[in-house]
């Protein structure tokens, strides 16, 4: 299956329209990966998933927070009278990414029972997944693996639920045996 993007001013979009697992009550009607909402408004940064070779795209286009950390060691050197210390680099982490989003029913009229059962099939993967969304693939991040989620009460705002999706990197690495 080929997937490419095309990138637009505000997002991009894949040629790709996914089917939903059977497991999967009712389909939700987010299209491809697309660069506007279900009202015409335009998107900065979609976000999908490509899961068993179908790609999933998160409603209501959530916030995402990306961050890493580097390894280093820090040596004193003994008889320095000067301050600090010889800084060694170790290694370069994963990549965390936080994504914070909102399922709402847009009609305001009931729960937003097709965006939430979008938002456990994703979060409920337990390998690795293709990550679509501009900011991770200017990053070089092609896979990641959910590392934690919960959903939030949103005060005030009837009819949606937020959620928190904690993804970390997976990159592959060849394994030299001498």
């Amino acid at each position: 299956m080929d997937i490419t993007l095309e990138y637009y001013k505000y997002g991009f979009k894949a040629n790709y329209r996914p089917e939903i697992p059977s497991k999967i009550v009712k389909r939700p009607d987010l299209g491809d990966l697309k660069g506007e909402t279900a009202l015409g408004i335009p998107l900065w940064m979609p976000t999908g998933f490509m899961i068993n070779g179908e790609l999933w795209q998160l409603p209501n286009e959530p916030i995402i927070t990306l961050s890493t950390q580097k390894k280093i060691v820090s040596t004193e050197l003994a008889g320095n009278d000067s301050r600090g210390t010889v800084k060694e680099f170790i290694s370069q982490g994963d990549w965390v990414i936080n994504i914070d989003g909102i399922c709402i029913d847009e009609s305001k009229q009931s729960f937003p029972d097709e965006q939430v059962t979008l938002v456990n099939y994703i979060q409920e993967q337990r390998e690795r997944m293709v990550m679509k969304n501009y900011l991770t693939e200017l990053n070089d991040i092609k896979h990641v693996v959910v590392a934690g989620f919960k959903w939030k009460r949103l005060v005030g705002t009837p009819f949606s639920i937020g959620y928190s999706l904690k993804l970390i990197s997976d990159y592959e690495f060849d394994l030299i045996i001498k």
